[in-house]
């Protein structure tokens, strides 16, 4: 039923292709620290399977352009490297500093998406939420 991670993590959400979206930016954040990487990898991947499941294009571009936006916030990004190098801001606490606004920008763009989702008609692909042993099972895979 649950065949992948992120569908067993978001597919009882609404919009959860998009969920999936806000939650990959946070994760990415630590790993690119490019938001222009990060929406174009997102949009690449994402958005063929957003088309698929009948999402409006326009609504998969905005979200995946949008929760690249998380990628600047979340340390290391490029943004608070340049920063502090040539602020002579302490990288160190910029990057503690940037872990809260980017986990509060993810959580409030994914109330952002279920709301959008709702008004559009994006239904949820499941009924409730997966249990912990389904979604451990998948992301085994």
């Amino acid at each position: 039923m649950f065949r992948f991670g992120s569908n067993a993590c978001t597919g009882h959400m609404y919009g959860n292709i998009g969920q999936v979206s806000c939650l990959m930016s946070t994760l990415m954040g630590g790993v690119s620290g490019s938001a222009v990487a990060d929406a174009s990898m997102e949009c690449r991947i994402l958005g063929p399977e957003m088309n698929r499941l009948g999402y409006d294009r326009g609504w998969s571009a905005a979200i995946n352009g949008l929760s690249g936006l998380i990628v600047a916030t979340i340390p290391p990004s490029m943004g608070l490297i340049i920063y502090g190098t040539v602020g002579e801001v302490s990288i160190g606490r910029l990057f503690m500093a940037g872990w809260v606004p980017g986990i509060l920008m993810c959580v409030l763009l994914m109330l952002a998406v279920t709301w959008s989702a709702r008004r559009f008609g994006y239904k949820p692909e499941h009924d409730h939420p997966a249990p912990l042993s389904e979604i451990l099972k998948a992301l085994h895979r």
